[in-house]
């Protein structure tokens, strides 16, 4: 995992983790590094981490080309 790291190399605790993914295009830069046409659809993943006091300490982007990315979500209800 990726908070322990965070947590020992920087002294900054993750509390709140939030992504966000949208269909995008890629542009010439992203479209080379991915070895596709440029305009192809791409996923794009934006990460953003917040520490204890609720200031990003770090942003995380990512691009992937068409059936290279999978997203599951399971929700499970608490008993109340």
């Amino acid at each position: 995992e990726i908070y322990p790291i965070i947590e020992r190399e920087y002294g900054v605790v993750v509390r709140r983790v939030v992504q966000t993914i949208e269909a995008a295009e890629a542009d010439a830069n992203i479209a080379s590094r991915l070895n596709i046409a440029i305009g192809s659809p791409v996923l794009l993943v934006r990460t953003l981490f917040h520490g204890s006091d609720g200031k990003v300490v770090e942003i995380g982007l990512a691009h992937f080309p068409a059936g290279r990315y999978k997203v599951r979500i399971a929700l499970d209800r608490k008993a109340g």
